[in-house]
């Protein structure tokens, strides 16, 4: 259905330009009544597009101050005639946005606004837009043309108030929130459709559904895919959902970033419907959705190889192996971002709680040493955990410099951040002499040898590499390696000792 304005309101003071709407002619879906009244914002009283906004009406008459008194009327008057002779065509679309944003009032304090609005398709505004910066003599972007339906303000005074929206980069500063209706829970859904080629932004929207969508999305977890470039004429989501499939980045339904009003990503509109888009599990997945979608940039690296083995390289030569079997794309890759995934939620999760409970039980010794000019800072920590490591030494894990890992069979492997990059032979001489003694080993006295890298013969045990800056008592699967003779509290002071170079400097 497409609708006229009901009056054209052009105010020559402030240069703002309103399409009014008759109330009748704006039919606002029920779903939207009902999660706007649940958050408090109240519908309303009359509706209208905003061409030319507050903040945009100050710039014109800015710009048209600089002109003789009777050239700025004859500007006004020209966008006037302009405005009231372009063919307004408004058709209403099922897109519903959240929007939200924060005011410093001139008189101190500080409000913050939020508004559901629904997006319209508006004939004529581009055409209108171009001839105004002709007229004005100033650039104009073009708005996202839309109507506010509910509002609310922490300023009682402004509950009404609606927020300027002059270009989509605005638009997007406003943390827009898509408001969809409750998905039918009866429906089962077999197939998901997707386009020809699969990208890295859809198979990670595919995987966040899998993940997490099996709520809202009954049989998801086990759904089969299917190509569809386009819908059939007359095809429509709905239609499609009441058939079991449900299509992405396709049809400019609710999972398609193509009709979005701003920029976006089918996984960033996977994620926000699914409540899971804050998940820190997720987020550098997101993130590389994004990077690879906007700009085309899955691997920033210019070497050749990074670029070929990079997630988008090779998604992009598996598409051509098949061409005719889209769908094995997909089968194939899930299992990699799964992967990633499980290791990011340790990450974000599981490991965070584990080194606190460690750190408050004596199961964790975290300290500093001086090795030179530098502060070493170490950790010794009993853990099964093989991703450990990794997590100690990034930033989120405290960004130690050396990790001494204690597995529950008693080996022991400690490992460095590759910036940093301690001197570990200091350390690797006092442990070798020690594990000497503890096995009743009688050895000259002769740090040069102890020092080598790899491993002595006389003590196996330990395996010295330079390479990865590491001293290894079996790796994470030690095999035939036997544990440490050296005691564990005894080794959290030969950590400390070692990597300040007390008895011997290399």
């Amino acid at each position: 259905m497409s609708v006229h304005p009901k009056e054209i309101i052009f105010d020559k003071q402030k240069g703002t330009l309103l399409l009014s709407l008759s109330v009748k002619d704006t039919e606002i879906p029920k779903f939207v009544e009902k999660n706007a009244k649940e958050q408090g914002l109240i519908k309303k009283d009359e509706f209208h597009i905003t061409v030319f906004g507050f903040g945009l009406g100050q710039k014109i008459i800015k710009k048209l101050s600089e002109l003789y008194k009777n050239e700025t009327d004859e500007v006004l008057n020209s966008i006037e005639k302009l405005a009231n002779e372009t063919k307004w065509n408004i058709s209403f679309l099922t897109e519903v946005y959240k929007i939200r944003k924060k005011y410093n009032p001139k008189d101190g304090g500080e409000e913050e606004r939020e508004s559901y609005i629904l997006m319209i398709k508006l004939d004529g505004l581009a055409k209108f837009i171009d001839i105004a910066c002709t007229k004005l003599n100033m650039h104009l972007d073009v708005p996202p043309a839309h109507i506010t339906l509910y509002s609310k303000s922490t300023v009682k005074e402004n509950m009404g108030a609606g927020i300027g929206i002059s270009s989509a980069e605005d638009f997007k500063k406003l943390h827009p929130t898509a408001v969809f209706p409750d998905t039918n829970k009866s429906r089962k859904i077999k197939t998901i459709a997707l386009p020809t080629r699969s990208q890295p932004d859809t198979i990670i929207a595919i995987f966040v559904l899998k993940q997490f969508g099996g709520e809202k999305f009954s049989g998801i977890a086990e759904a089969h895919y299917e190509v569809m470039p386009r819908l059939s004429e007359g095809e429509t989501e709905e239609s499609l959902m009441s058939k079991g499939i449900l299509p992405i980045d396709i049809g400019q339904g609710m999972f398609d970033h193509h009709s979005k009003p701003f920029q976006t990503t089918a996984s960033n509109l996977v994620s926000e419907y699914l409540g899971v888009k804050n998940n820190p599990a997720l987020t550098k997945l997101l993130q590389f959705a994004e990077r690879d979608d906007f700009y085309g940039k899955g691997i920033i690296s210019n070497d050749p190889l990074d670029r070929a083995f990079g997630l988008s390289g090779l998604i992009g030569s598996l598409n051509k192996m098949y061409v005719d079997k889209p769908e094995k794309v997909v089968e194939l890759i899930l299992p990699i971002l799964e992967a990633f995934y499980v290791e990011e939620n340790k990450r974000a999760f599981e490991m965070p709680k584990e080194l606190e409970e460690k750190l408050k039980n004596g199961k964790a010794h975290s300290f500093e040493v001086k090795q030179r000019e530098k502060i070493i800072r170490g950790i010794f920590i009993e853990t099964d955990n093989a991703s450990m490591a990794g997590f100690l030494r990034s930033k989120g894990g405290g960004g130690y410099d050396v990790v001494a890992l204690r597995l529950s069979s008693g080996h022991i492997n400690i490992l460095t951040k590759p910036i940093t990059k301690p001197d570990l032979r200091s350390l690797v001489v006092l442990i070798r002499i020690q594990e000497a003694e503890a096995k009743g080993l009688t050895l000259p006295d002769d740090p040069e040898k102890f020092s080598k890298t790899g491993t002595l013969s006389e003590i196996p045990e330990w395996y010295y590499d330079p390479a990865t800056n590491s001293l290894l008592n079996g790796g994470p699967n030690p095999q035939n390696i036997k544990p440490t003779s050296i005691d564990p509290f005894e080794f959290k002071k030969l950590i400390e000792l070692g990597l300040s170079e007390q008895l011997w400097k290399p």
